[in-house]
């Protein structure tokens, strides 16, 4: 992840995946700063085998395209809401670099982030392989 993206705390490194990223003062990133960063090729998601398997079968990675775009407008939508309650927080808690503490929305922060990233390099996976694979060829 780019160094913009991470804040070190005496010897450790935590980047916007990580809840102590948060609780140490990181920025949250936007949706398309998330994206960007999942549109280089050599990031795979969760689904990688499963989209991998599904190769060659545009149906199949149609319906996975589809579940996928459902599932990330739904983490897009809650990613919203968790960075508003987020930056609500910060504006009533200082951070505290002496005592820190992990909150739950440090943890809801780092969780979304880390779905949005999933499902951003799942996508862009599944949309690869449907742009090498022409309609013609489909077997019916």
């Amino acid at each position: 992840m780019k160094d913009k993206y991470k804040v070190k705390f005496g010897k450790m490194s935590y980047c916007s995946g990580h809840p102590w990223y948060y609780v140490l003062g990181g920025t949250p990133m936007s949706v398309k700063e998330i994206w960007t960063l999942m549109q280089e090729p050599d990031r795979y998601g969760y689904l990688k085998d499963d989209i991998e398997k599904s190769a060659g079968n545009n149906q199949k990675l149609r319906k996975l395209q589809a579940d996928i775009r459902l599932s990330l407008n739904k983490d897009i939508s809650r990613y919203r809401r968790v960075v508003f309650e987020f930056n609500q927080f910060r504006k009533s808690n200082s951070i505290d670099l002496e005592n820190p503490k992990c909150e739950d929305i440090h943890v809801s922060m780092s969780l979304k982030v880390s779905h949005l990233l999933n499902g951003f390099a799942n996508q862009r996976h599944v949309n690869d392989l449907l742009a090498h694979q022409p309609e013609l060829f489909d077997i019916l």
